[in-house]
């Protein structure tokens, strides 16, 4: 994971700088990132974007994509110094699911001036019982 996430990170600066100067320097991409013929050739045929082209707009895409997910998996999945799994980490199951529920139902229904009943309507809702008990 390591060696790919060098890798995506590499190909991603590259591949940004190389975009950057076929649309400023090298005028072969419009800043809109759409390929720029230039002017026809001599024999008539239209101009194609060639395979190093084709693989910058790639390297573009993907290169972030890549780069980014192997970080966010990172942080889900901590290692220890050897590259073994730290039992216990980075695992979502249902008890931390539960754990996670169980605080938040317990914070909002802690404070009782927040909780409301039928009989007691919080004021301004124009919900008011008319009838005496």
């Amino acid at each position: 994971m390591r060696r790919l996430k060098w890798i995506s990170g590499v190909l991603w600066i590259w591949s940004w700088y190389t975009m950057f100067l076929e649309i400023f320097r090298w005028k072969h991409v419009t800043p809109s990132l759409r390929f720029n013929p230039g002017p026809p050739l001599p024999d008539g045929t239209k101009p194609r974007p060639g395979l190093p082209l084709i693989f910058v707009f790639v390297a573009a895409a993907l290169a972030p994509v890549t780069f980014l997910t192997i970080v966010i998996m990172g942080w889900a999945r901590p290692v220890g110094s050897r590259g073994a799994r730290i039992p216990g980490h980075g695992r979502l199951d249902h008890r931390h699911l539960a754990a996670g529920l169980l605080l938040l139902h317990g914070s909002a229904s802690s404070d009782p001036a927040k909780t409301t009943t039928s009989s007691n309507p919080p004021p301004g809702l124009g919900l008011a019982r008319t009838s005496a008990p």
